[in-house]
């Protein structure tokens, strides 16, 4: 995970630990290491741009893991 900060390290890491669909709400209230809702949001957006997350159906407020959702 070189590159990453460490809240997207760790959202990253638990996103990869527990699977499934992420969206802003549930990286805010998983994680708590945002400061704001929106720091959450771009946090996503930015492991979706970098190849770690995939975005579901097309929208850019949830993602998974890339392959599916474990």
């Amino acid at each position: 995970m070189a590159g990453l900060c460490y809240r997207r390290a760790v959202l990253l890491a638990t996103a990869r630990a527990e699977g499934g669909t992420w969206t802003t709400r549930r990286a805010y209230r998983t994680q708590r290491l945002a400061p704001r809702r929106r720091t959450a949001r771009l946090d996503l957006a930015y492991l979706a741009r970098t190849g770690h997350l995939t975005a579901t159906d097309g929208t850019a407020r949830a993602y998974t893991l890339p392959g599916g959702t474990r």
